[in-house]
């Protein structure tokens, strides 16, 4: 009958508008989790970023570092270079005041 048909019409919408609820919750749900999601990766890219700027700034301490030390070097090797020369001249100077001193203890004797 005619009624019957309104009745089954009625209980498909209502079967209808649930399911639609139903998944409307689901994709609510599924929102929330992807943004749960999406919120924890973005903190783990911070803490990715902030680890490669530590990186960077360690990368170009290490970089100072390393040219401080060569320059170090540098001025040791020229320092070195300068005290061996002195030493050289004072060596040649003291071996011409043996000389002389002999020079003179034979002009003298």
């Amino acid at each position: 009958s005619e009624e019957d048909d309104d009745e089954d019409d009625e209980d498909d919408e209502e079967n209808s508008l649930e399911e639609l609820k139903e998944r409307l919750a689901k994709l609510v749900e599924m929102t929330k989790e992807n943004e749960k999601e999406l919120q924890a990766e973005d903190e783990v890219i911070s803490s990715l970023e902030r680890r490669q700027s530590v990186m960077k700034r360690l990368s170009k301490r290490v970089d100072e570092t390393e040219e401080n030390e060569r320059e170090l070097r540098e001025d040791e090797d020229v320092i070195s270079n300068g005290l061996k020369k002195k030493l050289v001249e004072l060596k040649i100077m003291h071996d011409e005041n043996e000389r002389d001193l002999q020079k003179d203890d034979i002009a003298l004797s």
